[in-house]
């Protein structure tokens, strides 16, 4: 059975009709309200509260070719109040990604990402300001935050308090990786240097950049830097308020890493990371810095559980009494979520080695927080207990006790959450199709623990590329077996025929899609389902026209592409074809197909990056040549070794 609502790969759009039937009940569906489903893969999703009881939501899309990054808004009701979609925070064709965002204060979002605005060029970090009505602030492209000619990657970023954002980066500008920051108002002027000040300048690579707001409209930052984990103040105005190149955080040896933080409420932060202080074993540490940068607790950290395992993954939120709620996974093979909540003194509030969270069989990793509002937690992270792989949930109040489920709450692929401002969460969530196409979908779950549904949810159909889509959702699961599906051919004034189709079924998603329709004809699709007493029609669809289609070479999936590539074309009736891959000096590299007969529809072939000897090829720009008859299409494709 296949995970997601489509059963076959969507494909840059030649032609799509598109009916959509209103819920019969509108509200959040049980098993997730469609955010995105553009063609092409979505991930990579993060988010903010709206400040208004809804939640605002980035992410990485690829239905245009080359990743761009957009956004969408939701509200309380599971309504998106943006352009279906979502709308993108940058119109140049350039391959961005790793977003991340602050609110604005309106409603809106500060989103920033990595950008590559040419394939050959190093990264640069660019920001866009969204407000609550989904219109672009700044610049149509987006504000360069730093673009020299170097490398920068992962930026980070934090509110600071005033509608403006500070961001933070890993940048290779010399021979090391360092650490640069910039702010930008809310208008998208840089208030400091060019291409950002350097926090850690230092001839050692830094890396893993994390940024908190100090509360003064500056920010506190924690890296792994020379001699374990650094961190620095700086002000709203630029200026670093510690020792030069940060302090230390932590110096027992170098081997701690991954640091992540929160405000302390007072101008400091609590720090926690994960440590090797100890040859073979990997413990959990904290310390707390205050505003003048003196580290307030034990020497190199206090360890948040002394059992002798291997620990790592730390996630944290603010308690909101000036301590930190810490959790993390916890295991060599079979790892299971644990968490602890330390006070602003540095004392473990819980029981001495931290609470399960979850000790399900088999692996429970990569956990994400958010504060429940109430001096408590909520807790998401990716489970194997079954498979496909999937998210659980759960939340603990301030005495460490789990409110939900034992052992988390199912919610479906590889979350992300928000709180939703009344003790439960917004959770982003991926759904695939093939393994190869991911859509996103938003769900609600309340203070309870309980997913927040409707009874009844919708239907839609489309033709794309030749291809008929059909998908509904329902509230309760139904077996597949359940539905029987008709297809009447309008054009020849048919009736209804059963159509022996695969019926893709996950939770309350179904779909199917017919390959077998003719280009130039006319059809209509209904759905019958079995009941006690007897089969009833639960929807059928408008006439959907299939149009007819030349020639057509799609864009290589996925481009950039490492290893190999997925090469589909469309040929509009029988004909001999050459499939070629030819460098940017005009010669042939690899055919695919030389002289080949293919009859009508879809073609798909799979270049393994090797040239005509088997030998592989060098990093860079290839062109991919369809030869039919006395027509040819051409694509660009890149390779990154």
């Amino acid at each position: 059975m296949k995970t997601g609502l489509k059963s076959i790969l969507v494909w840059p759009v030649v032609c799509l009709f598109l009916i959509l039937v209103p819920s019969l009940r509108a509200g959040w569906i049980e098993y997730g309200n469609p955010l995105c489903v553009a063609p092409n893969n979505q991930y990579n999703a993060a988010m903010v509260t709206d400040e208004a009881g809804g939640a605002v939501i980035a992410w990485t899309d690829y239905r245009t070719g080359p990743s761009n990054i957009y956004a969408q808004r939701v509200n309380a009701q599971g309504d998106t109040l943006w352009p279906a979609d979502g709308i993108p925070l940058c119109d140049t064709a350039d391959y961005k990604n790793y977003a991340l965002m602050v609110q604005d204060g309106t409603g809106g979002a500060i989103v920033t990402w990595t950008d590559q605005r040419d394939p050959l060029t190093e990264h640069d970090i660019y920001a866009q300001r969204i407000d609550g009505s989904g219109a672009r602030v700044w610049s149509a492209d987006g504000v360069a935050i730093c673009d020299t000619l170097d490398e920068q990657r992962y930026p980070g970023i934090a509110s600071d308090g005033a509608g403006g954002a500070i961001v933070v980066w890993q940048d290779r500008r010399g021979a090391y990786l360092n650490i640069y920051t910039q702010r930008i108002d809310d208008s998208g002027t840089l208030l400091w240097e060019r291409n950002g000040i350097g926090i850690d300048t230092t001839d050692y690579n830094s890396v893993n950049p994390e940024i908190v707001s100090d509360g003064f409209g500056g920010a506190i930052i924690a890296w792994e830097g020379s001699g374990g984990i650094r961190a620095q103040r700086v002000s709203a105005d630029g200026d670093t308020l510690w020792q030069a190149n940060g302090i230390n955080v932590c110096t027992d040896v170098p081997s701690q890493w991954t640091p992540k933080l929160v405000s302390d409420g007072g101008g400091g932060a609590i720090i926690v990371w994960r440590d090797n202080r100890t040859p073979g074993e990997f413990y959990i540490y904290a310390q707390r810095v205050d505003a003048d940068g003196d580290t307030l607790w034990t020497a190199d950290g206090i360890p948040l559980c002394k059992v002798t395992n291997y620990q790592g993954s730390p996630s944290i939120v603010s308690d909101g009494s000036g301590g930190a709620i810490v959790a993390w996974e916890e295991g060599y093979d079979n790892q299971d979520i644990h968490a602890q909540r330390v006070d602003g003194g540095g004392n473990l509030l819980w029981t001495a080695n931290g609470v399960d969270v979850c000790t399900a069989p088999d692996r429970q990793v990569a956990n994400r927080m958010v504060a429940d509002g109430s001096g408590g937690a909520i807790i998401v992270w990716e489970d194997e207990r079954s498979m496909p792989t999937t998210s659980y949930t759960q939340r603990l109040d301030a005495y460490g006790s789990p409110l939900w489920a034992v052992n988390g709450i199912a919610i479906y692929y590889y979350s992300n959450l928000v709180q939703d401002g009344t003790g439960g969460a917004y959770y982003v969530w991926e759904g695939w199709s093939l393994e190869t196409d991911s859509d996103l979908y938003i769900s609600l779950v309340d203070a309870t623990g309980t997913i927040v549904p409707t009874l009844m949810q919708n239907f839609s159909a489309n033709v794309n590329d030749g291809v008929v889509n059909v998908s509904w959702a329902l509230s309760i699961h139904v077996a597949s077996e359940s539905f029987t599906v008709y297809r009447k051919n309008l054009t020849n004034s048919g009736s209804w025929e059963s159509l022996n189709v695969e019926i893709e079924d996950h939770g309350n998603l179904y779909s199917f899609t017919d390959a077998t329709c003719v280009p130039g004809l006319k059809y209509s699709y209904r759905v019958d389902m079995i009941e006690e007493d007897g089969w009833r029609t639960l929807f059928e669809t408008d006439p959907m026209s299939v149009p007819k289609m030349p020639l057509v070479l799609h864009q290589n999936f996925p481009n950039p592409f490492n290893p190999g590539t997925r090469v589909e074309f469309y040929l509009p009736s029988k004909a001999i074809v050459w499939l070629e891959v030819y460098s940017v000096e005009g010669k042939v590299v690899k055919r695919l197909l030389a002289g080949a007969e293919r009859g009508q529809g879809r073609v798909v072939e799979y270049w393994d990056g090797t040239n005509e000897n088997g030998g592989k090829v060098a990093s860079g720009v290839y062109y991919c040549m369809l030869r039919a008859g006395k027509i040819t299409r051409t694509r660009k494709m890149v390779l990154l070794q």
